[in-house]
This record gives structure tokens, C-alpha cells and sequence, in this order.
């Protein structure tokens, strides 16, 4: 059963790139932890979605925006 507590927030997404998942290697967690959406598509429209919101170009870039913050 979807709860909220396993749905994907940004935060989230953000704490596996932090740790150096690759996104494929986020979305088999994702499966494995029961967390939605976890598909690859869905977390490269997300990061698409958090890089236009910073302004950041790149992942690199947008972890350097997000560390300075």
C-alpha cells in the first residue's frame, strides 16, 4: 500500500545524489524501499524539474548552487 511517508520527495531524491547513486542506481532502491514514483523516467523529470528551479545547468552544478545554500 502507498503511504506518504513512501513517497518520493525532492529531499530525498537529493539525499541519494548527495551519497553518489547514480539515477538508475536511485531507482532500484527506490523498488527495493517500496518508495513512488521510482521510475528512471519520473526521477529524471524530477532533477530536470530541481535544476530549472535553481537555475543549475548541470548535476554538478546544481550541487554546487545547493551547497552554498
Amino acid at each position: 500500500m502507498k503511504t506518504n511517508e513512501n513517497y518520493l520527495t525532492d529531499e530525498k531524491l537529493l539525499e541519494y545524489l548527495a551519497k553518489g547513486y547514480t539515477q538508475q542506481e536511485i531507482s532500484d532502491e527506490l523498488k527495493k524501499l517500496g518508495y513512488y514514483p521510482n521510475s528512471l523516467s519520473m526521477i529524471e523529470k524530477m532533477l530536470k524539474r530541481i535544476k530549472k528551479e535553481h537555475n543549475a545547468n548541470t548535476l554538478y552544478h546544481l550541487a554546487v548552487i545547493l551547497n552554498k545554500k
